[in-house]
Formats: structure tokens, C-alpha cells, sequence
């Protein structure tokens, strides 16, 4: 592992992040077990933040009454949206993102709650990668986040700065 790059967006601690819990607007449930039964939209059973951290707070999929991989975050809050799915969790960069490209896409959700703040996505290399090498791959990364000419497509991307965790730090994903 190299490390993990730190946003900007609203739920981003460092290089930790969450998901949101979104619901339609309307809905009267404010937690997560008030959606028992209901059906939840997640992105991929591979991901963290739209599926595990979910699994994690709920001890499996058996408390609702469906789910539905949507192939994307972007396409749960869709899903969401339109009434064929109740809940999703959507990263709290992903949900940053849509609300500033396309806002409109949020209108009618809300968010509820949100799930355990843990390292983001790593930035991996090969584990036969060397010390020497890895030490360079850290410092390049760490010169591309403070190089005032990078601040524009930065920015764009919600990257603030990098955290060269090391391995050990993703292990809370494990337990």
C-alpha cells in the first residue's frame, strides 16, 4: 500500500471517509433499522462504502426485503429516486461530486445517517515493490498534492492532500 489521498468532501476525516444513508425526502424513517423490509439499492457486492459498510451496521442483507445492484452509485441514487429501491449508501465523495455536477439529480433524497468513517480507496503497488521504491512512489504523490500548478484539477477532484498509511491502517475493513 502507498497510501490514500484526503478529500475535501463533507464526510472525509484525512484519508477516512463514509457513506451516506439516502432516502426520498419523504420518507418518515430517520435510521437505518427503520428500513427492515425494505428494499436497499447498492452499487457492486465488491464495494465498501455502497455494500460492506451496510453489511457491517446491519449484520447481512436478511433484514431487507430485497436488494439491487445497480451497477453505480450514481445509479442507486437513481434508483432511490424513482421509488425502486428505498435506501442506498452512497460515498460521501461520490454524493460531493453529484451535488456540485449534477444537483438535480439529488433533488427529493435526504440523507439519514451514515456508516463508519474508514480509509478511503488505497493507492497500491506491487507487493515486490521496494522500500526505496515505495518511499519515491510516496514522495511523487505527496509532490502532486502540494504543487500549487496541480491545485486546479485538485480541486476538481475533491483532493486536498495524501496520507501515506501504512497497510496495517485498512485492516479495520477485516474485522
Amino acid at each position: 500500500m502507498v497510501g490514500a489521498f484526503c478529500y475535501s468532501a463533507a464526510g472525509c476525516n484525512g484519508p477516512n471517509y463514509a457513506s451516506w444513508l439516502v432516502v426520498r425526502e419523504e420518507e418518515s424513517g430517520q435510521a437505518l433499522a427503520d428500513f427492515a423490509g425494505r428494499r436497499l439499492a447498492f452499487n457492486s457486492e465488491d464495494s465498501q462504502s455502497g455494500y460492506h459498510s451496510v453489511m457491517k451496521m446491519t449484520g447481512g442483507p436478511a433484514i431487507f426485503s430485497d436488494t439491487v445492484a445497480s451497477g453505480g452509485h450514481r445509479r442507486s441514487v437513481a434508483l432511490v429516486r424513482r421509488g425502486q429501491a428505498d435506501i442506498a449508501a452512497i460515498d460521501c465523495i461520490s454524493w460531493a461530486l453529484l451535488q456540485r455536477d449534477f444537483p438535480e439529480e439529488l433533488r427529493g433524497l435526504k440523507i439519514i445517517d451514515q456508516t463508519a468513517s474508514v480509509p478511503g480507496l488505497p493507492v497500491i503497488t506491487s507487493a515486490r515493490t521496494s522500500a526505496e521504491t515505495l518511499a519515491a512512489l510516496r514522495e511523487g504523490l505527496t509532490q502532486v498534492v502540494t504543487d500549487v500548478a496541480n491545485r486546479p484539477m485538485l480541486d476538481a477532484l475533491l483532493i486536498k492532500d495524501f496520507n501515506p498509511l501504512p497497510r496495517s491502517a485498512w485492516q479495520v475493513l477485516l474485522a
